[in-house]
């Protein structure tokens, strides 16, 4: 017997939280029909279990501040997750400091990775481009 599709929503979010496209997707593949996926977003929505704009944010500290990935590569992954651009937009300019400062960090770690493989200059500008990183992240940071 199939589970209740609130049921199953909860145990899918559970240990990793979604995008609501992610679940909604997901729902689909388990075969609940278009009504029943309503509801329990809608439902998950309302107890902010669902919410994709913190979701981005959770996103954005993780992979940028954190990790200093850079920032272009993480908007689209969110985009590709199902959030919409407006969101991914609105999140980044409110985090904009704070993303700033962690791709500064990333930038110059991966400069001192470079440097100890030997390369020089033009180089690691070079490979720096290829990880997704601006010139203007590039140049803020050196």
């Amino acid at each position: 017997m199939k589970k209740k599709c609130i049921d199953y929503a909860m145990d899918y979010i559970y240990k990793f939280p979604k995008t609501e496209s992610q679940l909604k997707t997901q729902l689909f593949k388990k075969g609940y029909n278009d009504k029943e996926i309503e509801i329990t977003i809608k439902l998950l929505k309302s107890k902010n279990y669902l919410n994709d704009k913190n979701y981005c944010e959770i996103y954005f500290n993780s992979e940028c501040v954190k990790k200093g990935k850079a920032s272009y590569i993480i908007k689209n992954k969110l985009i590709q997750k199902g959030i919409d651009k407006s969101i991914v937009q609105e999140v980044y300019t409110n985090m904009e400091n704070d993303i700033s400062k962690g791709i500064k960090k990333g930038i110059i770690k991966e400069i001192e990775k470079y440097k100890s493989k030997g390369f020089e200059g033009f180089d690691i500008i070079r490979k720096l481009g290829a990880r997704g990183y601006s010139m203007d992240e590039i140049k803020t940071a050196i």
